[in-house]
């Protein structure tokens, strides 16, 4: 009777018990536990078996699992490492970022969304990969210290930088205001430039000896607050000043990456963060409307094969420009060429500011997926795929 006197613990114990079987068995099938989240959503949402009562609870806990997910992005957001592929970085993620919201922006605009700020929009979605998928399968497969390993961990770096800004001017689009955009936006970035120094003498001045302070007591429970009240104060801090709590966890966790503590607070956090970033990905699932996927599954499987070779060829391009051989390149390709975490987060900032038509939001949602569970398929068989086109291409030359 008290399980069903507090609805969001009847709803939270529902959708992990039945997220359980869900990734059991696609973990048999290799397919990431990322998607099992997404497809326990679309089971417990409002288009299957309603088991959900409180959408707006989920919600919050998805929230959170935000805020934690771009806290511990700041925390392994080391400088010092950045530089050291700050060419692959720059050129090679600018080029990929460029060239694929281009293509997707073009085939969006001319397509059916004569909009020139939806098309851009939703190629910039379409730019952005799964970090969480592809670096736990190159780690699987001890493939971070090779070329294209390299190559593949710098364009998502430079993806998880560009999605910061992205988050910071979504709420500044508002049709309702006369106020223009270009003020929006330099206010904004005063605004976060003012944070920024903020943190800077906070953490120059007061963070590092308020947590020697704390670690000296040897108190778990005393540094497990201290860490999750700074991230929640730094982000609540952004949200008083019109910015994203999304923001202020990223600078929060920016902040504690060049402390000696960074390590232990990250590994701190990391169990909430899985936990609630679980609950993310199952209340996105919760919006698909598996009516319009079965009513539209032939028109989503080609978007799906479009989004997979788009991405892989403006990929393999940006690459090449970099300098990279033919194999390294088509390795990178591979293992981009699907739409990640942070693409859901910012698709649901657009439909608040009008960026996302619903229409397009079903789409989107239902070739993400797909291209998350063709993710893994496709890296694994990466070599027999290079071999292949190879093949492919030797008969084309000889023709």
């Amino acid at each position: 009777m008290l399980l069903l006197s507090i609805p969001i613990l009847t709803d939270v114990v529902i959708i992990l018990a039945l997220s359980i079987p869900v990734i059991l068995l696609l973990h048999y099938l290799k397919l990431p536990s990322i998607v099992g989240f997404l497809v326990t959503g679309v089971l417990a949402g409002p288009y299957v078996l309603e088991l959900v009562t409180e959408q707006a609870h989920i919600d919050i806990l998805a929230e959170i699992g935000v805020i934690l997910l771009l806290f511990t992005i700041g925390m392994e957001f080391s400088v010092p490492n950045l530089l050291k592929i700050k060419r692959s970085v720059l050129i090679g993620g600018g080029l990929q970022l460029l060239l694929t919201t281009a293509a997707f922006g073009c085939i969006t605009y001319f397509r059916e969304y004569d909009d020139i700020s939806i098309a851009l929009f939703y190629g910039f979605l379409c730019t952005l990969s799964s970090t969480a998928i592809v670096l736990k399968i190159l780690q699987l497969r001890g493939e971070m210290k090779t070329a294209h390993g390299q190559t593949i961990l710098a364009i998502l770096i430079f993806q998880d930088i560009a999605v910061v800004p992205a988050m910071l001017l979504l709420p500044m689009i508002n049709s309702d205001t006369e106020e223009s955009i270009g003020m929006k936006m330099l206010l904004a970035l005063l605004k976060a430039i003012g944070i920024i120094i903020l943190l800077i003498i906070l953490s120059k001045y007061v963070i590092k000896w308020f947590l020697d302070l704390v670690v000296n007591t040897r108190s778990t429970e005393l540094f497990i607050s201290t860490i999750v009240v700074f991230c929640f104060s730094i982000a609540y801090l952004t949200n008083l000043a019109g910015l994203s709590l999304a923001l202020g966890a990223f600078l929060a966790g920016l902040v504690l990456s060049e402390s000696e503590y960074a390590h232990k607070a990250s590994e701190i956090v990391l169990p909430f963060k899985e936990i609630f970033t679980s609950i993310f990905f199952v209340s996105i699932g919760m919006l698909m409307d598996v009516n319009f996927f079965v009513n539209n599954v032939v028109q989503i499987l080609l978007y799906t094969l479009e989004s997979i070779v788009v991405q892989a060829v403006m990929a393999f391009i940006a690459v090449r420009l970099l300098g990279m051989s033919n194999k390294t390149a088509l390795l990178t390709a591979i293992g981009i060429c699907q739409i990640g975490e942070f693409a859901f987060i910012l698709a649901k900032s657009g439909i608040e500011v009008g960026l996302m038509p619903v229409e397009l939001y079903q789409y989107f949602l239902a070739v993400s997926v797909l291209t998350m569970a063709f993710a893994p398929i496709l890296i694994f068989n990466s070599n027999i795929i290079i071999t292949i086109l190879a093949k492919i291409r030797t008969r084309v030359a000889g023709w």
